[in-house]
């Protein structure tokens, strides 16, 4: 029966999964197989190499993006990840944190990067992905300011990325946004240390990429596909990546798919509900006629009933 308490308890898990897969997202290898397949500097690396180049412990959910909150200082500093001056938590309603938020040394260890790493369950329907990105990469250069470098040294701020791995959309693709210099007339001073900002956006069908040449798409895929089982995306992971699932890896992966099983079952009975709701308004009927066909089908009262009419509209 849908009800409340079913809603809540679809709320509880699509949170659990979400930690879960934020989680596995932060960690090293899972990180380092992402970066060399799109992040210049490390194209051609073994993921083992780039592993080693991550500083510290990547922040998970920990960094607020609105200005003001970016670039303080922890009072704690006791609880500052290794290689980043992290940012305080700050409990207000409506802040808003990274996903994931690490340095990374580039290949000859002369330089930093800031990789910012996000995840989106589907295609948000008020905004494009690549003007949030845009956004966060902006903050990330901008929040270096008293961190990074002082003053007017604006020359040693670190190059950023913010990579969005956005699912559940209809095909998979990979898009890339950089800074471009366009000589327009006179002599040009722009240099490839210039290139500051880059926005990756990386799209994921529910459907697992086959083409073993989209190794990214794979990956992702062997992690987030609802379709697969755990034991189809631990063979994934280890015979194609190497990596191993042991101990918290491999309790993480089990568990969203645990989960998602769960949220993709409940889903079902939800859109029940949105599918009579469809036939209804197609037979033109009353909204209290809808409301009365909805608590006939799904045997529910007819305050609930109600509740998931205006929730559907």
């Amino acid at each position: 029966m849908a009800d409340m308490k079913a809603i809540m308890q679809q709320l509880s898990m699509q949170e659990q999964y979400d930690e879960n897969a934020k989680w596995l997202n932060s960690q090293k290898p899972f990180l380092a197989n992402i970066l060399i397949r799109t992040v210049d500097d490390f194209k051609g690396m073994q993921p083992e190499e780039v592993v080693k180049l991550i500083e510290g412990e990547p922040s998970v959910g920990r960094t607020p993006v609105e200005e003001g909150f970016t670039n303080e200082r922890l009072e704690d500093e006791t609880m500052a990840i290794s290689g980043m001056n992290t940012e305080k938590k700050v409990h207000n309603e409506g802040v808003t944190y990274f996903d994931v938020l690490f340095y990374v040394r580039t290949q000859n260890e002369l330089a930093k990067i800031i990789v910012n790493m996000e995840l989106q369950k589907e295609e948000p329907a008020l905004y494009d992905v690549e003007m949030r990105g845009i956004f966060y990469a902006a903050r990330e250069v901008s929040s270096q300011l008293g961190r990074e470098f002082k003053n007017q040294h604006y020359n040693d701020m670190k190059k950023v990325y913010s990579i969005w791995i956005c699912m559940n959309t209809r095909e998979n693709s990979l898009n890339k946004i950089a800074l471009k210099n366009e000589n327009v007339f006179g002599q040009s001073r722009w240099k490839d240390k210039y290139d500051m900002i880059h926005i990756v956006t990386i799209r994921l069908s529910r459907k697992m990429d086959e083409d073993r040449g989209h190794e990214l798409h794979r990956f992702l895929g062997a992690i987030f596909a609802q379709e697969l089982s755990f034991s189809e995306k631990e063979k994934i992971l280890v015979k194609e990546f190497g990596i191993k699932l042991e101990g918290d890896r491999k309790e993480r992966l089990t568990n969203m798919c645990n989960l998602g099983e769960g949220i993709w079952e409940q889903g079902i009975e939800q859109g029940k509900i949105s599918g009579i709701i469809e036939t209804c308004m197609k037979l033109n009927m009353s909204e209290n006629d809808i409301i009365e066909k909805i608590k006939e089908i799904m045997h529910i009262s007819d305050e609930e009933a109600k509740r998931y009419y205006k929730q559907a509209m």
